[in-house]
């Protein structure tokens, strides 16, 4: 999609924004979230280490109020933030991103809890009601074609059409 601006919900210690880093160059614009500044302290370690940190910007706290904090639209945003959060990412995501630009979130398939097949824990945490619920909200939107990649835990891609 040509991306140069991204937004990391949830960006842990940096493993994703490796990536990111190495497509957008050092002309790219990169904003990572995590609630753990320990983890701000390991990726920037990291990526600094992998010369890929010139686009870099972290964030430290709630990652849909840090994206609400940052003006401009984005070319991508990535979501892996604790699964209760997806339904918030995803309201606070598809305002702000471009045309024919990317919403990619990560264990859309939970294992197979998706189909019904919870626990009692995941029954109580939500999560997998959250998951349900995006999903459906994204298939719903008119503005947006979506497809889950079944690897892994199952990665959502959808691309913003109008």
């Amino acid at each position: 999609v040509g991306a140069e601006r991204v937004f990391e919900l949830g960006s842990g210690f940096g493993y994703s924004a490796y990536w990111w880093s190495r497509a957008t160059g050092p002309g790219g614009e990169i904003h990572l979230s995590d609630g753990d500044p320990d983890n701000r302290d390991k990726a920037m370690d990291f990526l600094t280490r992998a010369r890929l940190a010139d686009p870099i910007t972290f964030h430290v706290g709630d990652a849909v109020e840090q994206l609400a904090g940052v003006s401009g639209d984005f070319d991508v945003v990535y979501c892996d933030i604790d699964k209760h959060g997806y339904p918030d990412a995803w309201k606070a995501s598809r305002g702000r991103i471009r045309r024919n630009g990317l919403f990619v979130c990560d264990n859309m398939l939970w294992s197979g809890r998706v189909t019904g097949e919870s626990d009692e824990e995941d029954v109580r945490s939500g999560w997998t009601e959250a998951i349900v619920e995006t999903t459906r909200a994204i298939e719903d939107d008119p503005d947006w074609r979506s497809i889950i990649v079944p690897i892994r835990d199952g990665v959502l891609v959808a691309v913003r059409r109008h």
